[in-house]
């Protein structure tokens, strides 16, 4: 594969439009009952689901007594995750396989005490669906959910189900009680969609609501996230808001589209926040702030040497050398557009002097980019090109040059 074809596969990579990883199989499902009570010992936890279908067959790699079961709470309102689990393994205790007439998987542990994270009790039928009990409420049910999602996992299976609205009898401090969930209109089981987060891409920013205390973050090409401030700094990006050491605070290390978070003594003048005096601000021991450049966009970032061209000097006339940022290695992509109403529009105008470049949207994003002239239409993509060392390929729906 050519330089600049294998520039524009990883950029590809990047912004998610091809992908090798498998999903998990998602399953969204009404649910019976969902009651939760904390007490000074622990707690009580009762699921019960129905119309789940994702019963696997015996000994198949989905079988919950060889892969074990994971169950994730989600409190709505309070923001807050809580996970309980039954190990793998049969036997007593642990799970017990029936195949005949109908499928069933049932697991005990009467040695699960008080406030355990290990479920006590767990029954996956056909036919019947899902029922578990824990000694442990899981949430901290410190006030009101205001709704509280459930997902259980065994193998690749995803079933997942929320209780809110008018399926909740009672919510307050300490107890919650949901009764027949109707099955939600949810596109899947991931974190964000559980905890009602609306942090999406409002054109050209991220915007919208999050749970708890999280705040939403991101821009177009890395997507848009609802980030906690509970976790360690390094992690939080891009809003940089996670936890530092005392006299400490979470800061911007690396500016631009591809944000990394580092903590700074407190009122330090944060690298990454700067745009064109970049030698004027801090950065973590060991490193200096640094002016970068991606495109048409300046930004500072800290680094243990000034930047050179990862890319070897090799883009396509008018690319640009971009990384290596976190989650990417180095890679030529094509200039943006400037200009215009932003994706899927992409109205603004391509002046890079690069001959026939059109604005157009490529994984939510307008780049200038030449649409190749005749051949075979899309996925095909037989046509030619202005220089003679772009090849046509196709991307995101469309025949386009390589560089």
């Amino acid at each position: 594969m050519s330089r600049p074809a294998r520039c524009v596969t990883i950029l590809l990579l990047a912004l998610g439009i091809w992908s090798g990883t498998a999903p998990a199989a998602d399953h969204v499902v009404g649910g019976t009952q969902l009651r939760l009570r904390r007490t000074p010992a622990g707690g009580t936890l009762t699921l019960m689901l129905r119309d789940v279908a994702a019963i696997p067959a015996p000994g198949s790699a989905d079988d919950p007594s060889t892969t074990g079961m994971l169950v994730t709470l989600f409190g709505r309102g309070s923001g807050e995750e809580a996970s309980l689990s039954a190990a793998p393994g049969k036997g007593r205790p642990g799970w017990v396989v029936q195949s005949a007439a109908r499928v069933t998987y049932a697991y005990v542990n009467a040695d699960a005490g008080p406030g355990s994270s290990t479920l006590q009790s767990a029954t996956l039928r056909t036919g019947s669906g899902l029922r578990l009990r824990a000694r442990s409420a899981g949430l901290d049910l410190s006030g009101a959910e205001g709704g509280v999602a459930v997902r259980v996992e065994w193998g690749s299976e995803r079933v997942c189900a929320v209780f809110d609205g008018a399926a909740i009898r009672h919510d307050e401090a300490g107890f919650f009680l949901g009764v027949k969930a109707a099955v939600p209109a949810l596109p899947d089981c991931d974190d964000a969609t559980l905890l009602g987060a609306t942090c999406t891409d409002t054109g050209g920013s991220c915007g919208g609501t999050c749970p708890g205390d999280s705040v939403c973050g991101g821009n177009s090409l890395i997507g848009c996230s609802c980030v906690s401030p509970h976790q360690p700094c390094g992690d939080s990006a891009p809003v940089c808001n996670g936890e530092c050491p005392a006299g400490e605070e979470c800061s911007t290390t690396t500016g631009g589209p591809f944000t990394t978070c580092g903590c700074l003594p407190v009122g330090s003048m944060a690298c990454g926040d700067l745009y064109e005096s970049c030698g004027g601000g801090d950065c973590p021991a060991g490193t200096s702030c640094y002016g970068f450049t991606l495109s048409i966009l300046r930004y500072c970032a800290c680094a243990s040497e000034p930047p050179t061209d990862p890319c070897g000097g090799d883009c396509p006339a008018g690319w640009s050398c971009v990384g290596p940022v976190p989650g990417m290695p180095a890679t030529c992509i094509p200039p943006f557009c400037g200009g215009g109403s932003g994706a899927p529009a992409c109205d603004g105008s391509c002046d890079g002097g690069v001959p026939n470049d059109t604005c157009t949207p490529i994984g939510g994003t307008c780049f200038c980019v030449e649409h190749c002239g005749g051949g075979e239409p899309y996925p095909t993509c037989g046509g030619t090109c202005t220089s003679p060392d772009a090849s046509c390929i196709a991307v995101d729906g469309k025949c386009l040059c390589n560089g």
